[in-house]
């Protein structure tokens, strides 16, 4: 019934009657002023003392602030009591002690007019925060009355009681909220549930205090509220709103989705897909709770209400890989994933009667989602294969998949055939590359996989053509004998791999008096380790080209003073490189050997005015060398004092020298100055790097001056050559190489054949 709302006062009330009597004199049409809809309003009796004494006690005493029974079992009613306004539903929570095996029970009744009383109906209780919760309401329009009775069962002590009432009658008509359906918002084959929103049922959002937090939904649990289920289901579901958000705390409604007998679905709790609501406590991450309204305990829900649990379902189920007919892991249990709020909680939900209907509700959605998803697809999650590959060789690559089609992988089916991850290549052209049948791999399944399973192959072999060049592998699932997926039109996992000749590292490993070292041990950083024999060498193949860095490990327990690799030695697809070590002695007692702090430590002695020492990126090792430049008739010399370190065997000066601009007459002296005189070496001189050494004439403690000299011919060319590593310590007989340790090499220069 419309309700009209005029002034207060005579004369407010007959100018408002003149204006309608003119309105209607002039021709213009009323239309009837509709009630502005409301939000839910609540209304709590939190019984007190006074209140207790008032009820009707079964063999049970109000004493101390405690209700119990005074003997094994009892029973208490509330006197009646009337709300200040028409409600719609009402509610209860209470707090109790129980011994073991005690119980107690709460039923609510609901009247109009304080004398025609509806039947009682049972709360079913849930603990929550040290207090009883109603797990549903009682329902009656425009009631005004109600009253609650509590059953006890043993040693049962209850502290309080606290009913409470909902007014919904200011909720929009059903018709008013269908008009406002939409699609459920996703990307999904699976045609969209039409759904109300929250504000096209009235949702009052003051009351939403709940921050969304998200997880995938990976179950699908259906509930009854146990309300009326009747005609007025928007009212049902803003009383059931005011509960949840108010009454119980939880800051929003408990259930994702609501469903009436119509099968309308209302969305519930606030954060659109995949957020956590609050409906199976433990239960809630990953899961998606639809409350369909009404009480199913023992009657069947309606065919349009399963019919709109299964759109829903099958919609999750696509989108999220949630097969309706299978069971899985979740929390702690292994339950089937369209569930009922019972296979989680000690409690009857869904009720009988919707329980029993969960088979058909499984294979209803089952058979929505089979209607839109492929028989044949497959989704390639995450996967270890090179970019980079020998030509013929294989690899073991490790891959996680998706079952995304509605056929069962099957990995050993009897009769039938199997289902096997394979693959094709195809050259720069787009023509694929034909493999035999020994290295065109199939790879087996661990186990059959349904729709929605994740599945794990920790190794595909799989064999590079034997051709090099840039190619394009293709990874797809076949069922063998029937189809590829992507016949089907399923995607590949494609992957640009260059597949390149292997190459091949060689070379000497010599100690600083260059003696072969055998024993002394090579390795690939992150690869590979061999021990050199007797004659030094090595040798590394089917290596992958490139970039490579090598260690130098002396034998036995020794271990280098710092890890430092040795770096950039390029390697070319199918050609050997050949790198020929020297060994430094771990008590060398030069500083800066490598020229890797530019000069320093060094003294310079440069004849002016062209001639010049500086530090070169033209190094044998490390990131540089010495470079001493002299014009025709000059010369420049390089300097430094060392003291040569107590325990020293077989002293020892060793350095690496090239010359690629020098003549005849350039000459290269090394002058070694110790207590017992001064020797002079002249070098060979040579434009690739070579090593050179010779025995120092000192005792351990000596101090030992080094002079390099560089003197250019007259008449000549200007005279340039490169030193780099120069060291002077422990010689290489008498096993030093068993007493000492040897830093690794930084290798810059190298061969190739």
């Amino acid at each position: 019934m419309a309700r009209y709302f005029f002034t207060s006062g005579y004369g407010a009330a007959r100018s408002a009657l003149m204006v309608l009597i003119l309105l209607v004199l002039c021709g213009v049409p009323l239309e009837p002023v509709r009630a502005i809809p409301r939000g839910p309003r609540g209304y709590t009796w939190a019984l007190s003392p006074e209140d207790f004494a008032a009820g009707d006690f079964g063999q049970t005493i109000f004493a101390a602030g405690q209700l119990r029974p005074v003997a094994e079992s009892g029973s208490y009613i509330t006197p009646v009591h009337r709300v200040p306004f028409p409600f719609t539903a009402a509610g209860g929570h209470w707090q109790a002690d129980l011994a073991p095996g005690a119980e107690v029970t709460l039923e609510m009744r609901l009247s109009r007019d304080g004398h025609q009383w509806e039947p009682w109906q049972p709360i079913e209780g849930e603990l929550q925060d040290h207090r009883w919760f109603g797990d549903n309401l009682v329902m009656l329009n425009a009631a005004q009355w109600l009253q609650a009775r509590l059953t006890f069962r043993g040693g049962a002590v209850v502290r309080s009681l606290t009913l409470t009432a909902i007014d919904a009658s200011g909720a929009p008509a059903l018709e008013q909220v269908r008009a406002q359906t939409a699609p459920l918002a996703g990307v999904a084959a699976v045609p969209a549930p039409q759904i109300i929103p929250r504000a096209g049922w009235g949702a009052d959002e003051s009351l939403m205090t709940w921050p969304p937090e998200y997880s995938p939904a990976r179950k699908i649990v259906v509930h009854h509220t146990v309300t009326s289920g009747g005609d007025n289901p928007v009212a049902e579901v803003q009383a059931i709103y005011y509960y949840h958000a108010i009454t119980r705390g939880w800051g929003d409604i408990g259930y994702n989705y609501l469903v009436d007998k119509y099968g309308n679905i209302y969305e519930g709790r606030a954060g659109g897909l995949d957020v956590i609501a609050g409906h199976t406590y433990g239960y809630n991450v990953g899961s998606v709770g639809i409350g369909n309204l009404g009480d199913y305990s023992t009657v069947a829900p309606t065919a349009p209400m399963l019919e709109s649990n299964a759109a829903l379902a099958a919609w999750y189920g696509e989108r999220n890989f949630i097969h309706p007919r299978e069971s899985s892991f979740f929390v702690d249990l292994v339950t089937p994933n369209i569930t009922g709020h019972r296979d989680y909680a000690a409690t009857t939900c869904p009720g009988g009667g919707f329980y029993a209907q969960l088979p058909a509700l499984r294979t209803r959605a089952w058979e929505i989602l089979s209607a839109y998803v492929p028989a044949y697809a497959a989704a390639f999650l995450t996967h270890d294969t090179p970019q980079v590959m020998l030509t013929g060789s294989t690899v073991a690559v490790r891959h996680t998949l998706r079952n995304t089609g509605v056929n069962t992988w099957l990995a050993n089916p009897t009769p039938g055939t199997p289902y096997h991850l394979g693959y094709h290549w195809y050259d720069s052209t787009g023509a694929q590359y034909l493999q035999p049948p020994a290295e065109d791999h199939r790879t087996s399944l661990p186990g059959d996989s349904p729709f929605g399973a994740t599945v794990v192959i920790p190794a595909a072999a799989l064999t590079a053509p034997h051709d090099p060049g840039a190619y394009i592998l293709k990874w797809d699932m076949v069922h063998e004998g029937i189809t590829w997926f992507a016949d089907r039109g399923n995607p590949t996992l494609d992957i640009g791999i260059t597949v390149t000749y292997p190459a091949t590292l060689t070379g000497t490993i010599l100690d600083n008096r260059g003696a072969k070292a055998g024993g002394a041990q090579i390795a690939l950083a992150e690869g590979p380790r061999v021990t050199v024999g007797a004659n030094g060498s090595y040798t590394f193949g089917n290596l992958f080209p490139g970039a490579v860095m090598l260690q130098i490990f002396e034998p036995g327990s020794l271990h280098f003073p710092n890890g430092d690799p040795l770096y950039d030695l390029a390697l070319h697809s199918g050609e050997i490189s050949e790198a020929v070590l020297v060994l430094l002695p771990f008590d060398n007692v030069v500083r800066n050997w490598g020229f890797e702090s530019e000069l320093a430590h060094w003294v310079v002695t440069a004849s002016p005015p062209a001639s010049l020492v500086r530090v070169s990126t033209f190094a044998h090792t490390g990131r540089g060398s010495v470079e001493l430049s002299a014009q025709p008739g000059q010369q420049v010399e390089l300097q430094q004092s060392v003291r040569l370190s107590p325990g020293t065997i077989l002293p020892t000066l060793s350095l690496m020298v090239a010359a690629p601009e020098a003549d005849t007459g350039d000459v290269l002296s090394v002058l070694i100055e110790t207590p017992g005189g001064v020797a002079n070496h002249t070098l060979p001189l040579n434009a690739d790097w070579r090593h050179w050494w010779t025995e120092v004439a000192a005792t351990p403690g000596d101090l030992v001056t080094l002079t390099v000299r560089l003197q250019s011919g007259a008449g000549a060319l200007p005279a340039t050559v490169f030193l780099d590593e120069v060291t002077v310590g422990g010689g290489g007989a008498n096993g030093w190489r068993y007493q000492w340790g040897y830093i690794p090499l930084v290798l810059r220069g190298w061969g190739q054949e």
